[in-house]
């Protein structure tokens, strides 16, 4: 269930910035390089967790016997439910924890990857990434922020000007807003100065300062440009 939302929230921006007119060319194709290898690895653990729940079929007739056969198979049993069962429902990194790799839409920082952990979810802004939460007020989430249009966070009351973007985004037609975040855990967690949020909320690119070829930074993530350039028009090798 998580995965297909996970893909209509996908495709449903990429459709609505088609039919707007500021959806590049290339932005549909990008759905199924995105999505298609989370439908893999989600779909690859599932698997893999039932066919782990099978293992103890042929044992269940003897669970509740009296004798030592009986207990080794309460006890192997017992083991298993908490080392292999138990990991159907410790997934909170499955659910969560996806990113999207080697996205034409996505602009890397070369930053490296974290471990792709089922049970583990480690929050990051890394291009590709679910941007993380942060409580900035009491019931209020960062991550209200984001859902309809593009959101160019600038975190700290000194960070870059975001004009550069602003002004590449309002030429293509591409919904932006820019937020000044001052909250300390959020530029701990953020790690960057600037940092553009896609409206299903992944970090499409982040840097310390603004970047010089903005168009090429917007192009780039409403896919208008070729996959194998970067926001600044050359080839991005990390």
């Amino acid at each position: 269930m998580n995965t297909g939302i996970g893909d209509v929230v996908d495709l449903g921006w990429k459709l609505a910035a088609v039919l707007a007119g500021w959806g590049g060319t290339d932005l549909l194709s990008s759905y199924e390089i995105e999505r298609r290898p989370i439908g893999l690895r989600n779909v690859g653990m599932a698997a893999e967790f039932y066919r782990n729940h099978q293992k103890a079929d042929d044992d269940l007739a003897f669970i509740e016997d009296g004798s030592t056969r009986g207990a080794e198979v309460r006890r192997r049993i017992g083991e298993a439910l908490v080392r292999d069962v138990g990991r159907m429902f410790r997934t909170i990194g499955l659910q969560i924890g996806y990113r999207y790799e080697n996205s034409p839409i996505c602009i890397p920082d070369c930053t490296p990857a974290y471990p792709d952990d089922p049970e583990v979810f480690v929050p990051s802004a890394r291009p590709g990434s679910r941007a993380p939460h942060v409580w900035l007020g009491e019931g209020y989430s960062i991550l209200d922020l984001y859902g309809r249009g593009f959101v160019l966070l600038r975190l700290g009351a000194d960070a870059p000007d975001g004009s550069r973007l602003e002004e590449a985004a309002a030429q293509r037609r591409v919904p932006l807003r820019t937020i000044t975040i001052t909250d300390c855990e959020a530029m701990q967690l953020y790690e960057k100065r600037l940092v553009l949020v896609r409206p299903d909320g992944h970090v499409a690119w982040r840097g310390d300062a603004s970047p010089q070829e903005a168009a090429a930074v917007i192009d780039r993530v409403r896919g208008a440009v070729p996959s194998g350039l970067s926001g600044a028009g050359q080839r991005h090798v990390c």
